[in-house]
């Protein structure tokens, strides 16, 4: 028993030092995203005979503050704002990108900044479609016995929010070398559900 009770304290021990390890290499101390002022564009959806297709606008311009600090000596090298999640800023290949910046030099030990950049409808990351919210309303008004043609006939504004995800990698300043990483890079990530209205066309 006494064997046993050893056996598990010392396994709680080195489970803690494993922890306590980990959390002392991490590189990035603080990341946010968060929307710079007040958005009125809407996103606007065509209608058809039959319901709605495609985006009457394809692109919409955002404009976000991004902050991000490096932990202890580690700076920032490179940041992005991309449309999925899983995306690493050392491989661009993993996704679409809307924004991405790398360091001309050493890093920065915190980035702060205001960034507007254009994406277009189709590739940023929706919690639902504007097409499918406009198909569900009218599916909704149906249900309440109007009919298609009368939903088709007017305009609707719904809500919708767009997923941003920012992300940003640190490493120590003396590997970073414009922006390229010889050593170990820590990314990490954080997210915007960013308002937008979006507007179900009349036919």
């Amino acid at each position: 028993m006494t064997h046993l009770i050893s056996k598990l304290v010392s396994a709680a021990l080195l489970a803690a030092a494993t922890a306590t390890a980990a959390h002392a290499g991490a590189k990035i101390e603080k990341i946010g995203i968060a929307r710079e002022g007040i958005d009125l564009v809407p996103a606007r959806v065509r209608a058809t005979g039959d319901g709605y297709s495609g985006f009457a606008g394809s692109e919409h311009r955002f404009t976000v503050r991004l902050f991000a600090k490096g932990k202890g000596n580690n700076n920032i090298h490179r940041v992005g704002i991309g449309n999925q999640n899983g995306m690493d800023p050392v491989e661009v290949t993993a996704g679409k990108w809307h924004y991405f910046q790398r360091t001309p030099d050493d890093g920065w030990g915190v980035y702060k900044t205001t960034r507007t950049f254009t994406a277009d409808m189709r590739d940023v990351h929706w919690i639902v479609t504007p097409g499918k919210l406009c198909r569900d309303n009218m599916a909704e008004q149906l249900r309440r016995g109007k009919s298609k043609s009368w939903v088709l006939s007017r305009e609707w504004n719904l809500s919708g929010k767009v997923v941003l995800h920012f992300y940003a990698a640190a490493a120590s300043p003396s590997k970073i070398r414009n922006g390229r990483v010889q050593g170990n890079s820590e990314t990490r990530a954080a997210d915007l559900f960013y308002p937008m209205t979006v507007v179900c066309e009349k036919k």
